[in-house]
C-alpha cells in the first residue's frame, strides 16, 4: 500500500515538474517576442524551447510506456492464473 502511495507521489512530482518546464518554455518564447529586436525570436530561445519540449516528451512518454507495460504484465498474470485454475478443475 505504501508502495502505491510512493508511486503516486512520484508520478505527481514528475507530472508537475514537466508541466512547469512546458509552461516556462512557452512563457520564454512569448516574452522573447517583446525583447529587442521586437517580433524576432533568437535561435537560442528556440533551441532551449526545443530542449524543454524534448524533456517533457521524454517524461510523459516514459510514463505512458511503463503504464502500458504494467498493464500488459497484469493481463499476462491474470491469464496464467486463469489457465492454472482451469487445469486444476
Amino acid at each position: 500500500m505504501e508502495n502505491i502511495k510512493n508511486k503516486q507521489k512520484k508520478d505527481l512530482v514528475q507530472f508537475y515538474t514537466s508541466l512547469g518546464v512546458l509552461i516556462a518554455g512557452i512563457v520564454m518564447v512569448f516574452l522573447a517576442l517583446f525583447i529587442q529586436p521586437v517580433g524576432v525570436i533568437h535561435y537560442t530561445v528556440i533551441t532551449v524551447f526545443g530542449m524543454f519540449l524534448t524533456f517533457v516528451g521524454a517524461v510523459w512518454q516514459l510514463d505512458v510506456k511503463y503504464a502500458f507495460k504494467t498493464e500488459e504484465l497484469k493481463e499476462e498474470i491474470r491469464q496464467r492464473i486463469q489457465r492454472d485454475n482451469e487445469n486444476r478443475e
